[in-house]
């Protein structure tokens, strides 16, 4: 689970922002919306608010690209240089930052034991990199490292001589350790792997990524939170389904064809049921398909679940129900985490319930910085304060910059007065 992540040097992110779990503990209000583990009280969701170009993207792509340097980098090289040079994107509109490195660090639960790590990098090299566990709530070094220099605790167990041997520059020393069998290392690297999921924007290359695991998985017969929950979704949204099913194409390796079935009325009164083409159906239909698959896999075993614009295609009223889902102790039991960003306002309302630090949102500055921040961090707001109202007004930050034009349509190329 996680408890706080912060990013530096990072597209529009320049400075360091840091983003928490944590909840706060002068709150009390809405205690559904908050779990416990080693006396540390967390969040079981946010939402990130913040104008077009603001950085909400990037901030959730910064979590994707954490998950992808630790998991992918044992196979990079530093002959090739690409494939961590793909990774290194730091804020461009600043010579010094574009030479300085970019910094990931993490603190999150793994099996109830607290951990704290980071690395950073250019475009060439790993420069630091470091693993520090909390047994009991006391610090434990695994191990720290600046470019080739290491240093390991003596509880780290393993062949840390032979892996630090082989890790080459460009490659994280967790990773080559997983990779090593480190039983310590492997539980973390599981961590990520297995219940850290960012999801970038849901665009038509994405969706269609995510449709075929969905549908692989439905079809191999070990579907997350299996199919009766999956359905019992997709009719509660008055998709018109009453039926999924899922056939494997021949001749063809992971490829699926999803075949819906809808209610069909006979000329004499019947009803029966007829094969419909889920290409056919509509976008949000078929983005519903894409969430509810994403979602109930960590609803189901526990972990976190980021979402870049989660409200695309969905209506208000469905969105709203997907976030109380993980809001809900008697159906989020194993205390699942989603984190999503969105310009729907109405997950804001009252009837939502949402404490003030599950509010984020983010601003750009005229120098193209971003920033992130907190509902808690503004004075004045009160637990009773219309959180969507005194959003769409501004008070909080977060919205587009709107400028009055003075101008007249024009269709004569005549020049236009300056704004």
């Amino acid at each position: 689970m996680i408890l706080e992540f912060s990013v530096t040097n990072y597209k529009s992110f320049k400075d360091k922002a840091t983003f928490s779990m944590v909840a706060d503990d002068s709150d009390k209000s809405q205690e559904q919306n908050c779990f416990e583990i080693d006396k540390t009280t967390l969040l079981k969701s946010a939402v990130i608010y913040g104008a077009n170009a603001s950085g909400k993207s990037n901030f959730i792509e910064a979590f994707v690209t954490v998950r992808n340097i630790i998991l992918h980098s044992a196979t990079y090289s530093s002959a090739t240089q690409k494939p961590l040079n793909s990774n290194y994107l730091p804020f461009e509109f600043d010579e010094l930052s574009t030479s300085e490195p970019t910094v990931f660090e993490l603190y999150f639960f793994v099996n109830n034991i607290k951990y704290h790590y980071s690395f950073s990098y250019d475009k060439n090299e790993i420069i630091e990199e470091f693993l520090y566990c909390y047994p009991n709530s006391k610090q434990t070094l695994f191990f720290k490292r600046n470019y080739d220099d290491y240093e390991f605790g003596a509880k780290l167990k393993g062949e840390k001589s032979l892996v630090k041997n082989v890790t080459d520059k460009p490659q994280l020393f967790l990773s080559n350790g997983a990779n090593n069998r480190m039983t310590q290392l492997m539980v973390i690297y599981d961590y990520f792997k297995n219940s850290f999921f960012p999801i970038p924007f849901l665009g038509n290359q994405i969706d269609f990524v995510f449709k075929y695991r969905i549908a692989e998985s439905i079809f191999e017969g070990n579907y997350p939170a299996n199919y009766t929950n999956f359905m019992y979704l997709m009719k509660s949204f008055d998709t018109g389904i009453t039926k999924i099913e899922i056939e494997k194409v021949k001749n063809v390796e992971s490829d699926y064809r999803i075949i819906t079935y809808h209610q069909f009325q006979h000329k004499d009164g019947t009803i029966s049921e007829q094969k419909f083409q889920f290409e056919r159906e509509s976008i949000g239909t078929q983005k519903l398909f894409v969430i509810i698959g994403l979602l109930l896999a960590p609803l189901e075993h526990g972990g976190s679940i980021i979402i870049d614009e989660f409200e695309r295609s969905l209506h208000p009223q469905i969105s709203k129900f997907l976030l109380s889902l993980f809001n809900n102790k008697d159906i989020n039991k194993n205390n699942a985490q989603l984190i999503i960003s969105t310009h729907d306002t109405e997950l804001l309302s009252k009837e939502n319930n949402l404490r003030r630090d599950q509010v984020w949102f983010v601003e750009k500055d005229e120098f193209g910085v971003s920033d992130l921040f907190s509902l808690t961090d503004i004075n004045g707001v009160g637990k009773n304060v219309p959180f969507d109202k005194w959003y769409l007004s501004n008070r909080f930050g977060g919205v587009p910059n709107l400028k009055t034009f003075n101008f007249k349509i024009n269709f004569k190329h005549e020049p236009q007065t300056e704004i």
